[in-house]
């Protein structure tokens, strides 16, 4: 995990994109896990900015779900799972 903190999600240029996202929502799980709460927190926050930044909370949620394509699709989701994720740590 100390390689993928390291490499991958402190670079901003790696997770500027959907895909950096799901990285820091995949680290944000693997802290509440582990029981680092405050870190998890804080991993979930930042994925939520950059979420913010990129514009993934823009996605069209109100098309039905047929009609999306999938990298709507995925963006949609993405931003669901960030926000879940926020809400989930106590």
């Amino acid at each position: 995990m100390h390689l993928v903190t390291t490499a991958v999600t402190s670079d901003d240029d790696l997770i500027c994109h959907v895909d950096g996202v799901e990285c820091l929502v995949l680290q944000g799980l693997y802290n509440v896990n582990s029981g680092n709460v405050r870190r998890a927190w804080l991993t979930f926050r930042r994925g939520v900015s950059v979420a913010q930044l990129i514009g993934i909370h823009k996605s069209p949620m109100d098309s039905p779900a047929d009609a999306m394509d999938l990298v709507a699709a995925q963006r949609h989701y993405t931003w669901y799972r960030v926000l879940s994720g926020v809400r989930r740590v106590p």
